[in-house]
């Protein structure tokens, strides 16, 4: 064992939780209609023979707690926040308040003095209570299980597992980042010891006890980016899977007779998620069958045994074009063949997003599945300000004799109308006395509520676990997890002791309202709910109606196939659509309205259909100190798990996942904005001010780094920054809007003169052209990038050589890109060179241009240092043509990129192509004169001005110095040099477009 493993288990084996005789914790909050805004509440607690210490809970500004006191101000409104002259004010969805950990016997009585007055109560009123209120219900009281924590400060752990052993011991499996490596630790009593053999990648650890007593510890390892399922059995490791393509997501379930399956997340031949199912043995994994059995993804297995023998998988599926929960059983014969009892079946599949399954088995042979929900057309098109996290449910059915059933009482409709915004992630549970338990992610939302005119406040949110039950009639009050609150997607893991008393463990990582953004530590906890379930009664389940059956989803027109292969100048290319700038939960601004880290790659593979992502959070956010800029250890293990989890979502062949940050900052200190992408893992983030030290420390890494929010205020690029060699393309447009010139289409709501792709053009800056997401955007921007192909190549990316980050970057770095807030192919060439290349010619530009789209395009316009010289109206879903420019001239240099517009608004930017003529010479037939004839095209012959009805150039109503865009761009106001083009007949595009019909 290595010297930090040794540190790490010498830390762990000293950590214990002092001996409680009857713990128990107190959840007091505050009511601030009853007391008043902006009123000071404080006062002591204590205790009749017993220990009491105060926690804080939601605490802000001046408020604080000690041993036995509090101090806290209840929440402003807006009268109260406009006298105190604030910049802004928060309110939460959970009221603030404190928590008390109470060591006492049960006839203790809790007393409290505070300038709302005295009160006292006894302990055991509040066993028997869910929940009291005192003073004239302006302070309310619930007891809380007590909470134990397991891990101390030298590690960062979470994932968890818990399982009981016969001994009655817990054995509780997690994951520890020390700053360098993943290790898989197992705690079974006060002993605690590695399972993994070395540091490396390591996720979801499971935990089940088979029929001789053994417990079996399965997980995912990463090596080199391929994942397969490993296992623990009586001091041994053993690998699982060796599938070529990942393996990872794994859930365990013990059936009667004692034998452990497991069910995982597997990518298949077709390179596909499937769900497969085996059982484990003490020699590694049965033959594994395919559940889901579909070429659609699926998704996140959940896993039950019955009492009567059947395993049951759920999973969630986008085969019907949304995510959608589906479930099959399967009969267990004795030899450990599996024989389905049907086909899969779905449970919940509308139009709304229905994932994230868990299950159990209660002893009546009844399968309980719950999933949580979230809006129609999730990662689409978004229709009233949706992105990937706006409004979650759970759900709750039963599944028995065939049917499926729900609950008698609705869980939403149980909860306090405040919570029925972000209620996600249920997990279910049953315990030795038939209780049925639901456990949920409950976002508390930090809203800023009041902003003085003319500023603007973000929004943030914390997640905290609750446990409710159903007890056959009715769901109980909420129980808060104490010290849950952490970011969105931690999961919890259930067993059940030997007197069947429910256990839950859980991460956390200290987040507080505060900096409801910034993780402290994270760590790991278990909490007993014993003692809070009330008599299980005859169970009461209505039909349900609305469960089993598909509902029709309409097909996103922007996942049809598009133009991939692109033979240019004698090399073949192939387009692959991605995204440069998507950030999660980990990113500070408005952390509750992005998803999480896995809620980008279902995006970008399924609901989006990109070829490849980079989530770019921002470099303050992952090195987690933003706010006091204080170096902190491991303070970076959100960027470790930002790349881990690259390599887990990346399907060679189909997808790639590319290791990015945005390194952020101002106009004056770092040059604007940049999203940094790197083809290789290892590379620390970079948070260096000024462009210049940026560019040092990125020197030999391959990185390149993307200006994006171009002319956006104070965090506008500064062009006199620009690096060619690590700033090859720009992000045109992004949730923002775009910057390609004041008045363009679409334009950024704050645009800043000087800062747009046209004023770094016009610099000479040589810069290429993407489109990416940012924050919150759904399906409205996108970076198609060209990667080296062979002749003739597949519509399968397996083949394609230059399909992988280090290509993906190559083809950046060269320009082959474009930019599109729809899905497009967009291929723009001059005389077999194509758009991002720089060269001298002998003659002028011949633009050869194509443009596909799943809709309608308006308007394609050739722009010519910085001038529409040739716009046409398609009115097709495909343009294709070839423009001449006539107004070329020997030894000048021009630049050129083309525009499409597309119905619903939508555009498509070319990079562009830098063309140096080179001098006349005498006797140069190269030379052009304005008049020459075009031979033939198409079997005929053309002459310099294209017929009427075939693509004749927009005359343009007015003239505009200086060839500024008309004051109103749009499809007839693109404006060419203002100057007469009437003369010898020529066009006013100042060229000739042939149209290829």
């Amino acid at each position: 064992m290595d010297l930090s493993r040794a540190f790490l288990l010498a830390v762990f084996c000293g950590f214990h939780a002092i001996a409680l005789a009857e713990p128990m914790t107190v959840w007091l909050t505050l009511d601030d209609e009853k007391i008043g805004p902006a009123l000071l509440c404080e006062g002591e607690l204590s205790v009749d023979g017993g220990k009491l210490a105060l926690r804080e809970w939601m605490q802000e500004g001046e408020d604080a707690v000690n041993a036995a006191g509090f101090r806290i101000t209840t929440e402003h409104d807006a009268k109260t926040a406009e006298a105190a002259r604030l910049k802004k004010a928060y309110r939460t969805t959970l009221p603030k308040g404190i928590l008390l950990e109470i060591d006492s016997h049960a006839q203790t009585t809790l007393r409290g003095k505070t300038n709302l007055g005295e009160f006292e109560i006894a302990l055991d009123r509040l066993r028997r209570e869910e929940a009291v209120t005192m003073l004239d219900d302006k302070l309310r009281l619930q007891r809380a299980p007590a909470v134990k924590r397991h891990t101390g400060d030298k590690a960062e752990e979470e994932y968890p597992s818990i399982a009981v052993l016969p001994d009655g011991r817990t054995a509780l499996a997690f994951v520890a980042w020390d700053g360098t490596a993943d290790t898989v630790w197992l705690q079974r009593g006060d002993e605690l010891q590695p399972l993994t053999e070395k540091p490396g990648d390591y996720l979801d650890p499971r935990c089940a006890v088979d029929a001789d007593g053994n417990l079996r510890v399965v997980w995912a390892a990463g090596e080199a980016g391929q994942w397969d399922l490993w296992a623990w059995n009586q001091g041994k490791t053993q690998r699982l899977t060796s599938n070529p393509q990942n393996d990872f997501w794994p859930r365990l379930a013990r059936d009667p007779r004692g034998r452990i399956w497991v069910a995982w997340q597997s990518v298949a031949e077709n390179r596909h998620y499937e769900v497969m199912l085996a059982e484990l043995k003490p020699d590694g994994l049965s033959p594994a069958l395919s559940v889901s059995d579909h070429a659609a993804d699926d998704w996140e297995p959940a896993l039950c045994a019955t009492p009567d023998g059947r395993i049951v998988v759920a999973w969630d599926t986008y085969r019907n074009g949304s995510y959608d929960v589906y479930l099959r059983q399967f009969k267990a014969e004795t030899g450990g063949m599996l024989e389905p009892l049907g086909p899969p079946q779905p449970v919940a599949a509308t139009a709304r997003r229905e994932a994230h399954a868990s299950l159990a088995a209660d002893a009546d042979n009844r399968v309980w599945i719950a999933w949580d929900v979230g809006l129609e057309n999730w990662g689409k098109h978004p229709k009233g300000g949706a992105t990937l996290h706006s409004w979650r449910h759970a759900d709750v059915a039963c599944f028995a004799a065939g049917q499926l059933q729900r609950p008698a009482a609705g869980l939403m409709d149980a909860l306090p109308e405040a919570w029925r915004t972000f209620v996600e992630y249920p997990h279910l549970a049953v315990d030795g006395k038939g209780h049925i338990w639901l456990l949920f992610r409950l976002e508390n939302q930090v809203h800023a509520f009041y902003t003085p005119p003319g500023l603007r406040a973000q929004s943030y949110g914390t997640w905290h676990w609750f446990a409710t039950q159903y007890d056959g009639r009715r769901w109980s009050t909420p129980l808060l997890l104490a010290q849950s609150n952490g970011r969105q997607d931690m999961r919890p893991d259930a067993a059940c002791t030997g007197d069947g008393e429910p256990l839950v463990a859980f991460a956390a990582d200290g987040r507080t309202r505060r900096f409801p953004y910034v993780p402290v530590d994270h760590d790991v906890f278990t909490v007993s709910l014993a003692g809070f379930g009330t008599a299980a009664r005859a169970m009461q389940l209505v039909a349900a109606e609305d469960l089993g059956r598909v509902a029709p989803v309409d097909p996103d027109p922007e996942l049809l196939p598009l133009p991939r292969t692109w033979s240019v100048g004698g090399k073949d290319y192939r387009l692959v659509i991605g995204d440069t700038h998507r950030h999660t939960d980990i990113s500070r601004c408005t952390n509750g309205r992005d998803g999480s880290l896995r809620d980008a790659y279902r995006y970008a593979l399924n609901t989006c259909g990109l070829d490849w992502l980079a989530v770019s959070d921002h470099d303050q956010d992952l090195l987690k100190h933003r706010n006091d800029r204080i170096q902190r250890p491991r303070q970076d293990y959100d960027w470790w798990r930002s790349q881990k989890y690259c390599d887990l979502y990346t399907i060679p062949g189909r997808f790639l996942a590319i290791y990015g940050y945005e390194h952020g900052g101002g106009y004056k200190d770092r040059g604007g904005h940049k999203n940094v992408l790197l083809a290789k893992r290892g590379y620390p983030v970079v948070e260096d001010d000024a462009p210049a030290d940026l560019f040092a420390r990125l020197a030999g890494t391959g990185a390149v780094a993307i200006p994006h929010q171009l002319a956006d205020g104070g965090s506008r690029t500064d062009w006199t920054k620009w690096s060619p060699e690590y700033e090859p393309v720009a992000e045109i447009f992004q949730m923002r809007g775009s910057y390609e010139y004041e008045d363009c289409p679409r334009v950024a709501k704050i645009f800043t003169a000087g800062n747009s792709l046209w004023d770094a053009l016009a610099r000479d800056v040589r810069i290429g052209i993407v489109a990416s997401s940012d924050h919150g955007q759904t399906h409205q921007a996108r970076a198609a990038a060209y990667v080296r192909d062979v002749p003739g190549g597949s519509a399968d990316l397996a083949g394609c050589p230059g399909f992988t980050r280090e290509g993906i970057l190559e083809s950046l770095r060269a320009r082959r890109t474009f930019g599109a807030t729809t899905a497009t192919a967009l291929q723009v060439s001059i005389d077999g060179q194509p758009m991002g290349v720089e060269f001298t010619a002998d003659k002028a530009a011949t633009l050869e241009v194509a443009v596909s789209a799943s809709v309608p395009i308006r308007a394609v316009a050739v722009v010519r240092d910085n001038r529409f010289v040739y716009t046409t109206e398609p009115k097709t879903n495909q343009a294709r043509f070839t423009f001449h420019d006539m107004d070329s001239r020997p030894g000048q240099s021009s630049y050129y990129y083309v525009r499409a517009l597309i119905e619903d608004d939508n555009v498509a930017w070319s990079s562009p192509l830098w063309i140096k003529r080179k001098p006349a010479q005498a006797g140069n037939p190269r030379y052009e004169p304005a008049r020459r004839r075009i031979g033939r095209v198409a079997g005929r012959r053309r002459s310099a001005v294209v017929p009427a009805g075939k693509g004749t150039p927009l005359l343009h109503r007015r003239r505009v110095a200086n060839q500024r865009p008309c004051a109103k761009p749009g499809v007839r106001g693109e404006c060419a040099p203002a100057r007469s083009f009437r003369r010898r007949g020529r066009s006013p595009a100042a060229g000739i477009m042939v149209d290829p019909s």
